[in-house]
C-alpha cells in the first residue's frame, strides 16, 4: 500500500538469511545508490541500519515509487555485489516487506525500533556504537549524510538529543508497537483505527489526500511542453512566464505545470527538473507536494488542474464514429479508441 506522501517501514532480508554485506566497502555501496535513487524516485530517507543479512528503512515515499525506488536499490547492489564477489544467482528474499505507518503514532517508534536493531541483535553494546544506521548522526557524533532526512523525527522531540538517545536506549515495548514492526509478516498498515479504515479503503489519510483527486491515465504521450502550454493557457500567462522563479513569490502556472507532470503524468523527475532549470529532482518534489496541499483547500486551483487535463484531451478520433463493437478491433482506424486521461474519483455515498 503506497499512496503518495505515505511514510514507510521496509525491510529487505538476503536469501536463505545469507549475509548481504561482506565488508564496508559493500555497506557504502548500498548507501550510495539509496541515496541515488532517494533523489531519482522522490524518497526521503527518514532512517537506516545495516545489518549483516537485512536492511531497515524508513522512507517518505513523496513520489509514489517506493517499490521501484527500493527494487533499484537491492536490484544494483545485487549486481555489483555478486560481479564483485563472483557470486550469481538471487540475493535478497522475495520481495520486501513494507508497512505504510501512521506518522504521528508510529514513526518515532519505527525510527527507535531500526536504531535498536544492532542492539537487539547482540551485534554492539550501545546501539550508538553501530556505524551504519543513521542514529549516530541523529545524535550529532558523526556528519549527517546528504540523503538523510532527520527534521521531522527530531521534530517529536522538541529538537533535543538528550531525549532522543534516553527514549531510543530505553526502548518501547510495552505498547506493542515495536513487536507489530519486528514481525515476519508486518501488517501492511499500521496505526490508529481510523488509519487503518482510510488506508485500507484506499483513502490517502495524509495532507496530500488531494494529491490524487484526478487520476491520468496512459498520459506519457504528453511531453512537459505540451503540459506547459496547457497550464499557461488555463491560467492565462505566457509560457515564458513559467519559467520564472522569484523567491517568496508564487508562480502558480509554474507550480501547476509541474504538479501535473509530476503526480498525474508520472514524467521522470529528472526530465521535469531539466525542463524547468531546477538545481535537483528534489525541488520538483518540493514544488508538487506544495501545490498539492493547496489544491486541497482552494476550489479554484483544483478547477485549473481539471482544466488542463481536459485541455491535453485528444481530439475524437475516427473510433468514434463506429459502432461499439468495433472500437479496439484489428483493421479499425483506431486500436484503442480515445482514452480518457484524467477522471474524477467516483464519490462515495
Amino acid at each position: 500500500m503506497q499512496p503518495p506522501g505515505g511514510v514507510h517501514h521496509i525491510t529487505a532480508r538476503g536469501v536463505r538469511r545469507q549475509p548481504i554485506f561482506v565488508d564496508d566497502h559493500d555497506r557504502s555501496v548500498y548507501l550510495e545508490l539509496l541515496s541515488e535513487a532517494g533523489q531519482r524516485f522522490g524518497g526521503r530517507i527518514h532512517a537506516y541500519c545495516l545489518m549483516t543479512n537485512h536492511v531497515h528503512l524508513v522512507i517518505e515515499d513523496v513520489a509514489g515509487e517506493l517499490s521501484r525506488l527500493v527494487r533499484h536499490v537491492n536490484g544494483l547492489f545485487a549486481q555489483r555485489s555478486n560481479y564483485r564477489h563472483g557470486g550469481s544467482g538471487h540475493f535478497f528474499e522475495r520481495r520486501f516487506s513494507s508497512s505504510l505507518i501512521e506518522t504521528d503514532s508510529y514513526l518515532v517508534v519505527a525510527v527507535e525500533y531500526v536504531h535498536r536493531n544492532p542492539l537487539e541483535a547482540g551485534m554492539v553494546d550501545a546501539a550508538d556504537e553501530h556505524g551504519w544506521s543513521s542514529y549516530p548522526a541523529y545524535l550529532g557524533i558523526c556528519r549527517t549524510p546528504e540523503f538523510l532526512e532527520t527534521s521531522m523525527v527530531m521534530s517529536y522531540y522538541g529538537n533535543d538529543r538528550n531525549l532522543l538517545r534516553t527514549s531510543t536506549e530505553l526502548g518501547r515495548k510495552a505498547d506493542g508497537k515495536q513487536a507489530a514492526l519486528a514481525s515476519r509478516n508486518p501488517a501492511p498498515v499500521l496505526g490508529s483505527e481510523s488509519f487503518v479504515k482510510a488506508a485500507t479503503a484506499k483513502v490517502e489519510p495524509s495532507s496530500e489526500t488531494s494529491a490524487s483527486l484526478l487520476k491520468c491515465v496512459d498520459a506519457q504521450r504528453f511531453s512537459m511542453e505540451q503540459i506547459a502550454a496547457a497550464a499557461a493557457r488555463v491560467l492565462q500567462v505566457d509560457v515564458e512566464h513559467l519559467h520564472v522563479s522569484v523567491r517568496g513569490h508564487r508562480n502558480d502556472a509554474r507550480s501547476l505545470a509541474i504538479y501535473v507532470a509530476h503526480r498525474l503524468c508520472g514524467l521522470p523527475l529528472r526530465s521535469i527538473a531539466s525542463f524547468f532549470e531546477l538545481s535537483s529532482v528534489g525541488s520538483v518534489t518540493m514544488c508538487s507536494r506544495r501545490f498539492a496541499d493547496r489544491v486541497h483547500e482552494e476550489p479554484t486551483l483544483l478547477r485549473a488542474v481539471e482544466d488542463v487535463g481536459s485541455s491535453l484531451q485528444p481530439r475524437a478520433s475516427a473510433s468514434e464514429d463506429l459502432a461499439p463493437s468495433q472500437v479496439g478491433q484489428p483493421g479499425t482506424p483506431s486500436s484503442r479508441g480515445t482514452p480518457v486521461l484524467f477522471k474524477k474519483p467516483e464519490t462515495k455515498r
